[in-house]
């Protein structure tokens, strides 16, 4: 059997959600705050993406360092990146940080 023997596979169009999480100016935050703080800061907004996207059934693609690519299959991951960054604000170690989570976005790809 070779590639060209298997049929084309026939299926129902699924259409995807992506969001690029980011945590701005986090080098900089390393830099004025020091390794403990950034590693605290990090474990805090990876615990804030893992606690959303599970609950939501949208699966972390991939770690991006002080970043996160998101995949859903639902309506748009707007809300997704707004209940992390709702979590994130309650996190005593993201308050005085000034950080800020962008969000590239694209829908319905």
């Amino acid at each position: 059997m070779t590639m060209s023997d298997i049929p084309p596979a026939r299926g129902t169009r699924v259409f995807r959600s992506f969001a690029f999480l980011d945590l701005s100016g986090f080098t900089a935050f390393t830099d004025n705050h020091g390794d403990d703080q950034a590693v605290a800061t990090l474990s805090a907004f990876r615990l804030a993406v893992r606690s959303v996207a599970s609950a939501r059934g949208v699966r972390i693609a991939k770690w991006l360092g002080d970043g996160a690519m998101l995949v859903g299959v639902e309506g748009s991951n707007h809300e997704i990146s707004y209940r992390i960054e709702r979590l994130l604000s309650e996190e005593p170690h993201m308050r005085a940080p000034p950080l800020a989570l962008s969000q590239p976005f694209r829908s319905d790809w």
